[in-house]
């Protein structure tokens, strides 16, 4: 499967991912709001950085290693848009740098084949197949 990204949100590892992804569709259109930044004259879903947010969140849901071609530009636009914020006082963007950061630490510990998000029985089915080699019925030693 060269060239493809999958992504499974059921992982443990996968809770910070949700949460950056509440972040941007949640607590970032609240946070700007609160501070007079109101639809439609503020920021929100679909405007640059709260998607980058989310985007990024997704890529915690790699199963793999997460592909350096797909979230430089994000990165990029993390740092350009964490300026910007504290230039013009949105300070919800905030929420970019600690995305950022927190694929950047998961990028790079998959990439040195660190630990990677711990699959349930069912999901690991999914990817390597049955969790037992050889045919016949199941027995006591091989369902746990």
């Amino acid at each position: 499967m060269r060239g493809q990204l999958r992504l499974d949100p059921r992982p443990a590892g996968s809770r910070v991912g949700w949460l950056l992804i509440a972040y941007a569709l949640v607590i970032y259109p609240l946070l700007g709001w609160s501070q007079g930044h109101g639809y439609p004259a503020g920021p929100s879903f679909g405007a640059p950085c709260p998607t980058t947010i989310f985007f990024l969140g997704m890529m915690l849901w790699a199963v793999e290693r997460i592909p350096v071609s797909l979230v430089v530009v994000p990165l990029l636009w993390a740092v350009l848009g964490t300026s910007a914020a504290l230039q013009l006082g949105i300070w919800e963007d905030l929420g970019l740098p600690i995305s950022a950061i927190v694929v950047l630490v998961a990028a790079v510990r998959r990439q040195r084949g660190g630990a990677m998000p711990r699959f349930d029985r069912a999901s690991a089915a999914l990817y390597v197949g049955p969790l037992h080699s050889e045919p016949g019925p199941r027995t006591e030693a091989t369902r746990t």
